[in-house]
């Protein structure tokens, strides 16, 4: 698309999302194609007419949509959205208006507002398809926007960086896709074709919007021996457990970690003198190995009432667990203050237990858990929950987690905030996403291919864009390679690729639209 975007929202609602959108929309289209009110607008500017120039300017509006979109009131109770001077509202109205496309963007579950609840000028805002997008998948559901916006045909799927920025290669976590036997015969690549795989640069984005990194899981890419790639998943919670012998604990809704994407580009160049046809992408799976580790995580939630709760987030055996309780206190800190929240489901990744008030020192033996199964771990600390803490809604605990995994014993330090109130329930939603291949942790010795169906003009250079899912936490080691219209098969590089798969996830998937049958190789 060749006129610009205009991102529309709520600074009290979503403009934290808003920003990450923004980001990721300049980083695809070029920041001058991109209005957002923070840095479009000059000094002194007519808001009102700067709003309905841009919009006129613009061929697609996204109105980004949180859980406080539509009920946003003023100091005075009434609600924004009904007052004529509301700039959401002028942005909308000005783009239904001039029917220009409008993408609304709901996050983390916020509704689509009912036509009957909004002004007769912004109602058939709800007559157009949403996107939704969740903190946990924040990187595959922006890239779903971005083909949304600027979907890519069968010739396209194969972009030019002469024009595009790179595309990803996209390596995210969970489950659905297809693999298949190719036929080809595998070849050296033709002089005339060049074919790499490298890891893209993550995005630099606001550190702010990012607060919660101990909990996000990130990759990182290594050239070893021999200049071979390998691309690790990062999780700096896992790391300090490791490093320290320490749990904190994490409140959380849904899932305790943010899943992100590993950015892989597969290069190709085309320096010959003919158009070069190609039908896939494809990845020789030469190994495969789960990486069976125990990742305890110590929830701390509202809901669990003068409770602990152990969830296992790793693939590794987490048996007889035991929890010892060596101290209570009194946070230090309020609870609204010092918290780095991360938005959306409520992640948060700071300690108000590092320094507790009020402590009370305690003996006696470990608990055992009152319910156990492969992934939690459940303690009912009413009948060791100590005395003078009347009218206080969190109390800290501090001791040591002891459990078995892999017929070894581990054990780990604690502290973390338990519930002293009788909670409100809340239920999570659950999200969808699109992929493209499956990787099968426990399967090695085929061939994985996205059919793709592009063609690369002579002298021209690209990359294509896959979404790579896997079911557990693995480490493997893959080929990648090409293979033409005509059936020949070029070889690319082999690189490592870890993925970290958390056990909790309120993410599903489906395949995109290709049913092929597969075979070993």
């Amino acid at each position: 698309m060749a006129r610009g975007i205009f991102v529309s929202y709520r600074r009290d609602d979503t403009a934290h999302v808003a920003g990450r959108i923004h980001d990721a929309l300049t980083a695809r289209f070029g920041r001058e194609r991109i209005f957002m009110d923070v840095d479009s607008v000059a000094p002194g500017e007519d808001f009102v007419r700067k709003i309905e120039a841009t919009v006129r300017d613009s061929g697609a509006m996204i109105v980004v949509m949180g859980p406080n979109w539509l009920n946003a009131k003023t100091a005075e109770g009434k609600r924004r959205i009904d007052l004529p001077g509301d700039f959401v509202r002028l942005e909308v109205s000005n783009a239904l208006k001039q029917g220009i496309r409008i993408i609304p963007v709901l996050v983390d579950g916020a509704p689509m507002p009912r036509a009957e609840d909004l002004p007769e000028d912004v109602a058939q805002l709800v007559r157009h398809n949403a996107v939704f997008v969740n903190h946990t998948t924040f990187r595959r559901d922006i890239a779903g926007l971005l083909s949304y916006i600027d979907p890519p045909g069968l010739a396209e799927r194969l972009r030019s960086p002469r024009t595009l920025a790179p595309v990803a290669v996209v390596l995210a976590l969970a489950a659905l896709a297809t693999v298949f036997w190719p036929g080809g015969t595998p070849k050296k690549p033709p002089p005339e074709v060049q074919t790499s795989v490298s890891m893209a640069d993550m995005p630099v984005l606001d550190p702010d919007w990012y607060r919660g990194s101990m909990t996000m899981i990130a990759f990182k890419g290594e050239r070893g021996a021999g200049d071979r790639l390998t691309i690790a998943a990062k999780l700096p919670y896992r790391e300090r457990m490791l490093s320290e012998g320490l749990i904190t604990g994490l409140g959380f809704e849904s899932g305790p970690f943010m899943e992100t994407i590993a950015e892989v580009l597969v290069h190709v160049t085309n320096s010959g003198t003919a158009p070069l046809d190609i039908s896939e992408v494809q990845f020789d799976v030469l190994s495969a190995d789960p990486v069976l580790e125990a990742i305890p995580v110590l929830r701390e939630h509202r809901l669990d009432y003068h409770m602990i709760r152990i969830q296992n987030e790793g693939w590794g055996d987490m048996e007889d667990a035991r929890l010892t309780i060596r101290e209570w206190g009194i946070p230090d800190a309020p609870v609204d203050e010092n918290g780095r929240q991360v938005w959306g489901n409520r992640i948060e990744a700071w300690d108000p237990c590092e320094r507790m008030a009020d402590t009370v020192a305690v003996s006696g033996p470990p608990a055992a858990a009152v319910y156990y199964d492969e992934s939690h771990a459940v303690f009912d600390l009413d009948p060791v929950f100590p005395e003078g803490f009347d009218g206080v809604d969190y109390v800290c605990a501090a001791g040591e987690l002891a459990y078995l995994s892999g017929g070894e014993a581990r054990s780990l330090d604690f502290r973390s905030r338990v519930t002293n109130f009788i909670p409100m329930t809340h239920v999570s939603p659950v999200h969808l996403g699109i992929v493209d291949l499956e990787l099968d942790p426990d399967r090695d010795g085929y061939v994985a291919t996205v059919p793709v169906n592009a063609q690369l003009p002579p002298g021209e250079s690209g990359t294509f864009q896959i979404l790579i899912v896997t079911t557990r936490s693995s480490d493997f080691v893959l080929r990648q390679r090409l293979r033409t219209i005509q059936g020949d098969v070029i070889m690319g590089d082999t690189f490592g690729l870890n993925i970290l798969v958390p056990r909790t996830q309120q993410t599903g998937f489906r395949l995109r639209d290709q049913t092929v049958p597969e075979e070993p190789y």
